[in-house]
């Protein structure tokens, strides 16, 4: 009678709507209830804790730091010191005037080829950086 991707697909769409039709219909007024307590227990914690603000003590049974008195610690957050990774490096000033010509020469030589493709001359450009520069 039906091919058989006639069947098959009859078949996909019966397993589809059954499955659709058993899925769980959620109720959302439970839900919503549900987390609105869930954000009052967290704002009671959150009063709480700002409202003690003590110092956390660790007991790990090590008499040596309990009598440099360094178990009791505040939870608060400490910068790192830097490692020499992170500094800066220092540039040499004789090679920095040849890296400053050599960037400007670049600069100029991409400002001038992207006058050249919108049709602006050479001379006008340069014309243009001239007076520029005199005025300041």
């Amino acid at each position: 009678m039906f091919s058989k991707s006639v069947n098959f697909l009859i078949f996909v769409t019966t397993v589809l709507f059954v499955t659709v039709s058993a899925a769980p219909a959620y109720n959302a007024r439970a839900q919503l209830e549900l987390l609105e307590d869930q954000i009052a227990q967290i704002k009671y914690q959150l009063n709480q804790s700002t409202d003690q603000n003590l110092p956390l003590v660790v007991e790990d049974g090590n008499d040596y730091e309990r009598s440099n008195g360094r178990s009791t610690r505040q939870l608060a957050w400490q910068p790192m010191k830097r490692s020499l990774a992170w500094q800066p490096m220092k540039r040499s000033l004789d090679s920095s005037k040849v890296q400053l010509i050599t960037g400007l020469e670049n600069r100029l030589m991409e400002v001038l080829s992207a006058g050249k493709e919108l049709g602006v001359s050479n001379e006008d450009i340069i014309n243009h950086l001239k007076s520029r520069n005199f005025n300041k």
